[in-house]
Order: C-alpha cells, then sequence, then structure tokens
C-alpha cells in the first residue's frame, strides 16, 4: 500500500539527494535504510544501558548465562 507524506520542500530536496549518493532507487528503499540504522542504534543503546547496570551490580553477562 502506498501512501503520502508530507515534508518541507527543504527536506524532500534533502531525502532526494542522499537518495542519489546513497544509490538508492527510491526514497522508500532510502527510509527503510534510516529506519532500520535507527532501530540497531537503539539497540546497541539499551544493550549499552543494560551492560553498565550490570556493571554496576558488579556482574558482567557471563554471569546470567551460567
Amino acid at each position: 500500500m502506498v501512501t503520502t507524506v508530507s515534508v518541507s520542500e527543504e527536506v524532500r530536496k534533502e531525502l532526494m539527494r542522499v537518495k542519489l549518493e546513497e544509490g538508492k532507487r527510491s526514497v522508500d528503499e532510502l527510509l527503510e535504510e534510516l529506519l532500520l540504522e535507527h532501530r540497531k542504534l537503539k539497540f546497541h543503546e539499551a544493550s549499552d544501558l543494560f551492560r553498565q547496570k550490570l556493571s554496576e551490580q558488579g556482574l558482567e553477562l557471563e554471569d546470567l548465562i551460567e
């Protein structure tokens, strides 16, 4: 299903520029990749926070696996 998203002209131009730079076939493909990278970043941030909290408790990830 296709839908429309409203963005400013400036944002549209930037999306088109990045799409061309990255060699993507469509803005949709570019946005899918950006969303994937965003999810990866959030996962890594959560992982780092989890490891930090473990460390504060004197634990390591391996302690939970045993």
